[in-house]
Formats: C-alpha cells, structure tokens, sequence
C-alpha cells in the first residue's frame, strides 16, 4: 500500500506527428538487405502507441502439474476480475493501422424499430404465419427440389 498510493498516473500515451529515426546518421552493416524500400530517417506524419508495461499487452502464464496454463488478457487471477485489455490492444491496432471502417462500424449505433401495433392487431395470425412459419416451408420446398434434382441426376442406371 506504501508502494500503490498515488492516482490517476498515466500508463500509456498516444503520440502522433514527426518522429526522427534512431538509426539516422548511423551506418548500415554490410548483411543486412534494405530490399525495396530506400531508409528513411525521418518521417512527416506517424503515430505510435508507448505503455508503461508490457504486462498491459501479455498473457499470464502458469505451470501446473497438468501442463501449462495460459491465462486470458487482463484476467486478475488472484482477484478473479477481467480488464478491459484485450479491447484496448483491438482499439491501439485499429487505430494505428488507420483501419477508419472498422471504428466507425464499432461505434455504429443500430436503432430498432417497433412494430406497428395497428397492423399488428388487425391481422396477428398473418404476421405469425409470415415470420415464423414461411421460413421453414421454404426450406422444405428447396430440400425437395434439391432432393428431386438430385435423384434425377445420380438415379440414372448404369447399364
């Protein structure tokens, strides 16, 4: 309790903008291939993701007499509670591999309709014959058709 007394203390950060590489000015050793892609040592715009811990992105791991046990993102073992880890890496990727469509389909709310209870009470035995019975017919009409099609096709004999 000595050691955990302190709040609000930040435990990553998101960094966005110019960044100089730390293997500017520096020279590149003979067995190592630049392929394709000429070095940069700057770049204009980039973001990066910097965490206090790696603990934050990391499974926990046990031995038992049974084998290995591999414990999931963010579970507290010792006080059984769940974190949120495992949506924050989702989040950190998407965000930073730019990925926009996956985010705004995330934060897509989806708004139900109700349904109208006029036509609703006029004819309930229609909606229920509609939307919980024509479905399973249907699926019966195309197990016979593709049961026929079928034994027309393979029945044919042989000799």
């Amino acid at each position: 309790s000595q050691f955990f007394n302190q709040k609000h203390l930040p435990v990553g950060a998101l960094i966005e903008g110019g960044f100089i590489s730390g293997y500017k000015n520096r020279p590149v050793p003979e067995n190592v291939k630049q392929g394709n892609q000429p070095f940069k040592d700057s770049i204009d715009h980039n973001k990066m993701i910097v965490l206090a811990s790696e603990d934050i992105i990391r499974n926990d791991i046990t031995e038992t007499e049974s084998g290995i046990r591999i414990w999931p993102l963010g579970y507290d073992r010792y006080s059984r509670v769940q974190f949120d880890n495992r949506e924050f890496m989702f989040n950190a990727v998407s965000y930073l591999t730019d990925s926009s469509g996956i985010s705004n389909l995330r934060s897509k709310h989806l708004q139900l309709r109700l349904l109208d209870k006029a036509k609703l009470s006029k004819n309930p035995m229609t909606i229920v014959l509609i939307n919980i019975l024509f479905p399973p017919f249907i699926l019966c009409v195309l197990f016979v058709v593709n049961y026929l099609l079928r034994k027309r096709k393979y029945g044919k004999s042989w000799s």
